[in-house]
């Protein structure tokens, strides 16, 4: 009964696991999106900067320094949004950098939590025809057979010294003599 039920957790965590690089692949695909949107709103920012004889920098310290709470406010929000675009290139850099395994260390490393959500929702599980989806789902199976083995283990370990403690008899200080 035990190896049955390790198999099939085993067979489950693969099925789960081969799903890993389809889900990078789609959150790969969130991020090109995203860095389209924050490219054409940084380009218009520059552009507007531009236009006042100013660099970005300049205009963002302008802006932040402002005493207008609105303006100072825009200001922050500019600069957070060019630092997530810098952020996003550099994991879809290291996305595509990557192999199929190290595609998912790589998402896990560096995930952020708006394009993985966005990407959950919409996620589509694949059946793993690639390479990538063959070794997650392998080791899947391999993280559900070392633990179902492990537990098994422990499990036998546990009645054989209950059964030993009830067989022997007690070492205890109350044997007579003593």
């Amino acid at each position: 009964m035990g190896r049955t039920l390790t198999l099939a957790i085993g067979a489950i965590f693969a099925v789960v696991f081969s799903q890993a690089p389809e889900y990078a692949q789609q959150y790969q695909q969130r991020i090109g999106g995203a860095i389209d949107e924050l490219a054409k709103i940084i380009r218009t920012f520059d552009a507007d900067a531009g236009e006042e004889g100013l660099g970005r920098e300049q205009a963002l310290v302008r802006l932040k320094g402002n005493i207008d709470p609105l303006a100072a406010r825009r200001g922050a929000r500019m600069d957070e949004a060019i630092r997530r675009y810098e952020q996003l290139i550099r994991q879809r850099a290291a996305l595509r950098g990557a192999g199929p395994v190290e595609r998912v260390y790589v998402l896990a490393r560096d995930f952020d939590p708006e394009i993985g959500s966005a990407a959950a929702e919409d996620f589509k599980p694949a059946v793993p025809v690639t390479i990538g989806g063959f070794v997650a789902a392998a080791i899947g199976f391999l993280i559900a057979l070392l633990g179902g083995g492990t537990a098994r283990a422990a499990t036998r370990a546990v009645r054989r010294k209950r059964r030993r403690g009830r067989l022997e008899p007690s070492r205890g200080g109350d044997a007579p003599g003593r």
